[in-house]
């Protein structure tokens, strides 16, 4: 009975393995962590009697093939992780507390040798990881396959790493090399396949996503679910998630950059002009103009940007926009203010004693929260931090405060209703109201009578401000337009993009009309 230490989390892999089948035997190549990690430090009942012994017996000494890793021989692993049919495709293994993720491929068409570069993880580990890993290890595969194609990429490599093994095993057969050491340090000294999947593990799976060439002539674009992304909490966690929110954008959205800081340009003319004209105040349809490309082709980019994890969606950041605290995030909140502090230092202050201190104050983000409560615009939001936080009155805490969900947008949602009887009672129709008014109401089709004589009510009850009739005229040619998206009960965003009305008109409509329109507020979703 084994026991395997399983406390590395669920989403983190353990390392990964390259294993090849053919007629004579499955073995493993290479296992990185080159080494064996603590995690991996297996305990059996022989080894506590044994540690029970005063006298031990002297150490004997074996193949590195009968050593253990991942709390399997590496003799078995090869076994274990081999296709079960002939047809050569994706392994999903769990073994005991742990599931080996990767991707068979012949290493040519006629030839009976097969690689697979499996993935090792938490036995546990969610199905959207197991999806991602699957994903990662396809893409792996394929690039592999073209380099073999172009210059026997793959055979010279594994020429490579069997000279060193026969090597190791000669040398351990003479009693050179004790039995402990394995031939996987040289490997990834030597072999530039190997080095490129290592830097795959510790860049892309420590980072969540890259864009690196294979050999430097393949290049591949990675992305997985990682700590990178832990503080993003607006970030989709599935693939179900995923694709519902890149059906969901409309030309009124805008992104939100995952990273600190933006992707890197690259020559591709479409990234670096979006990166030009880019900001998170304008709206997609906004970029575009500027972009001077069509929306289809800004889309695609768009969706890459999502896909890779790079960047999620928003809406544009408006000082008219109404704001508040949002849902209780997983990520605790001591941990987001000290990542708060990281980005954006205190500036030192000075003691009485003359010493520079640093502000260590963790409770920053709490006392911002404080301004959003309960809803406020962000214009609102700006002036209260400039007086009370100074810190955090800029757009980068802003944008902070949206990725980490501890801040949402609420959509103002606007529906025809009708008016109260309290304020019906002795209104009638002023005789003062023009023609063309009573004309505009009247060939308003979307509205029932009575609908048409509270309009008629409301107008009078404005002329009494006193506003002049051409300024009254003007307001009611937008509440008109607008009334179809009112009695859908719209939010301003898709009420601004599909009429082309300012948010400013909009805005005069709900002060002038607001007898007959009901204005709410929700939780803004994409």
């Amino acid at each position: 009975m084994a026991l395997l230490d399983t406390g590395k989390p669920f989403d983190q892999p353990w390392g990964f393995v390259v294993s090849l089948k053919d007629k004579k035997e499955d073995q493993v190549l290479f296992v990185y962590p080159t080494k064996e990690q603590p995690l991996e430090k297996m305990s059996s009942i022989e080894d506590v009697i044994e540690s029970m012994q005063i006298t031990r017996k002297a150490a004997t000494y074996k193949s590195w093939k009968e050593l253990s890793r991942f709390g399997i021989s590496l003799h078995s692993l090869g076994s274990v992780i081999s296709p079960k049919h002939s047809s050569v495709g994706e392994i999903n293994i769990k073994v005991d507390a742990l599931r080996f993720l990767g991707s068979w491929f012949n290493v040519s068409e006629d030839s009976e040798e097969a690689i697979c570069i499996a993935f090792v993880l938490s036995g546990n580990c969610p199905q959207d990881i197991v999806d991602s890993f699957l994903i990662v290890s396809r893409q792996i595969s394929g690039a592999i396959c073209s380099l073999e194609k172009a210059s026997n990429f793959v055979r010279n490599q594994l020429a490579l790493i069997q000279r060193i093994h026969e090597g190791i095993d000669m040398e351990q057969s003479e009693g050179l090399l004790r039995g402990n050491i394995t031939p996987f340090e040289e490997c990834l000294r030597e072999s530039s396949m190997l080095q490129s999947l290592q830097r795959i593990f510790e860049d892309v799976f420590v980072h969540g996503n890259n864009v690196m060439y294979l050999d430097k002539h393949v290049q591949l674009n990675i992305c997985i679910r990682s700590q990178a992304l832990l503080y993003c909490t607006l970030l989709p966690r599935t693939n179900t998630a995923l694709r519902k929110m890149i059906e969901s954008i409309r030309p009124y959205h805008t992104l939100i950059f995952v990273d600190d800081e933006r992707p890197t340009p690259d020559k591709h003319p479409l990234l670096l002009s979006f990166l030009e004209h880019y900001s998170p105040e304008r709206s997609l349809e906004e970029i575009r103009v500027d972009m001077r490309c069509t929306m289809d082709q800004l889309m695609l980019f768009v969706h890459n940007l999502i896909q890779w994890g790079r960047a999620v969606i928003s809406y544009p950041i408006c000082l008219q926009n109404s704001y508040t605290i949002g849902e209780p995030s997983s990520v605790d909140i001591e941990d987001l203010a000290k990542y708060y502090n990281y980005l954006f230092p205190d500036p030192t202050k000075v003691s009485k004693n003359g010493e520079i201190e640093k502000s260590l104050s963790t409770s920053i983000l709490a006392e911002i929260l404080e301004l959003l409560s309960p809803v406020v615009t962000l214009e609102e939001y700006f002036v209260n931090a400039s007086r009370f936080h100074p810190r955090a009155a800029n757009m980068e805490t802003v944008v902070f405060l949206l990725k980490t969900g501890l801040m949402i947008q609420l959509h103002v949602h606007i529906q025809l209703i009708e008016p109260s009887q309290a304020w019906l009672q002795g209104k009638s129709i002023s005789k003062d109201l023009s023609p063309r008014v009573k004309t505009l109401i009247k060939n308003c089709h979307h509205l029932e009578e009575v609908f048409k004589e509270y309009i008629l009510y409301a107008c009078s009850d404005i002329l009494s401000l006193p506003l002049s009739e051409p300024n009254l005229f003007e307001a009611l040619g937008t509440l008109i337009s607008l009334i179809p998206l009112f009695l859908k009960c719209e939010y301003v965003e898709k009420i601004i993009y599909e009429t082309k009305v300012t948010r400013s008109s909009i805005n005069r409509v709900i002060d002038l009309f607001h007898p007959i329109l009901f204005v709410f507020e929700i939780p803004a979703t994409i």
